[in-house]
């Protein structure tokens, strides 16, 4: 029984060693095809139901033709590299079809490379078709990981591509991925083999600064006093506040009232160039009082030092009766010296809120603190 089992699986062996130089002398050729009209598995010709993997497996090769043997056979090697003798030869089995399905359950456990071979045993026209590896080094598959773009909190490095003879690896599945970061920068992940691959390779990925239009930039008007200054500007992004000089630089400044540009350019975490308006607005003045009459009211207010005058070009006094200055009307005295103004039409025994600035060109002060009085 042991001696007629030897010659058997001798028979197998050197079917599959006559196979293999015929891929040798003829190289094997991508693609999918199917198993020949006479039965034969031509080159790249069996599509199999599962993908080979380390441990136990179930190959079911479709397309056979009834009758016909098949070996299929695991080799120590790779796909492109791998010679057949007695010491590469790991499991070797050869089945008879009874239908046009043939299905093949074998076991290896070494942790060398292998790849799973299948042939029609009928001599001259058996090419051994590979349908699948294990313990492939992840090191050999073409990986790429994705860039990603700063958001302020911790990142995973996640993969772009991942690649093995131009079929897409799953995660989970076939790889794992480990390595983060937060800031703008390189780091390094650490890509471990799983399933059909083994070993770990390591890759960088960047972490790229974040544009510095994608935040909030708020820019407030300063108020004249002579010297140069620049504006007043702060910037927001994910509930928290940018360091000048650590987050962005400020470059711009004005000295009279007028409007200039600010530029702002993202550092670190941040990067680009955004232009922003700011004004140099003249010193605002306050009412000093309010006269009512007959539908009318008489506002006085308080005259800038002489200092402030040719950075001036006059009053604007607005009023309404609501508190909020819902509804308003204004009135503009254009010159300095001014320092009342009387308001008509307005309607009899009604309350009023008054409020006044200063102006120059389309730069206004700040609103003074409003008053009321009821009219007549």
């Amino acid at each position: 029984m042991k001696k007629s089992m030897r010659k058997k699986i001798t028979f197998r062996l050197s079917a599959v060693m006559t196979a293999l130089v015929m891929v040798i002398a003829f190289g094997v050729v991508d693609g999918v095809q199917a198993i020949g009209a006479d039965g034969a598995v031509k080159a790249q010709a069996v599509s199999t139901s599962s993908k080979v993997k380390a441990g136990q497996n179930t190959v079911l090769l479709t397309g056979c033709i009834k009758g016909k043997e098949y070996v299929l056979s695991v080799v120590k090697g790779s796909y492109s590299k791998y010679s057949i003798n007695e010491n590469t030869v790991l499991y070797i089995d050869q089945k008879k079809a009874e239908d046009t399905n043939l299905e093949f359950t074998f076991s290896v456990s070494t942790g060398e490379r292998c790849v799973v071979l299948v042939s029609s045993n009928d001599g001259a026209s058996a090419y051994p078709l590979i349908i699948g590896e294990f313990n492939i080094p992840v090191s050999e598959a073409a990986i790429t990981l994705a860039a990603k773009t700063y958001n302020g909190k911790v990142q995973a490095a996640t993969a772009s591509t991942i690649k093995y003879r131009n079929t897409a690896l799953k995660s989970g599945t076939d790889y794992t991925i480990s390595g983060s970061g937060t800031k703008a920068g390189t780091y390094t992940a650490k890509i471990t083999g799983k399933g059909s691959f083994t070993g770990t390779v390591s890759k960088s990925f960047k972490i790229n600064p974040l544009a510095l239009s994608k935040t909030t930039i708020t820019v407030k008007a300063r108020t004249y006093n002579g010297k140069s200054q620049v504006p007043a500007v702060t910037i927001r992004y994910g509930g928290k506040t940018l360091v000048k000089g650590t987050d962005f630089t400020l470059s711009g400044s004005g000295k009279k009232v007028g409007t200039y540009t600010a530029k702002l350019t993202g550092k670190g975490n941040f990067n680009g160039t955004v232009s922003k308006y700011f004004k140099i607005i003249p010193v605002g003045t306050s009412l000093k009082s309010l006269t009512k009459g007959k539908r009318k009211i008489t506002v006085k207010w308080n005259k800038p030092a002489a200092k402030y005058k040719t950075q001036m070009t006059g009053y604007q006094i607005q009023y309404s009766l609501y508190s909020n200055f819902k509804s308003a009307k204004s009135v503009k005295i254009g010159k300095y010296g001014t320092t009342s103004k009387v308001l008509t039409g307005l309607k009899a025994k009604k309350k009023y809120y008054v409020r006044i600035r200063t102006y120059k060109g389309s730069c206004y002060s700040s609103w003074s603190k409003s008053r009321y009085t009821t009219t007549k």
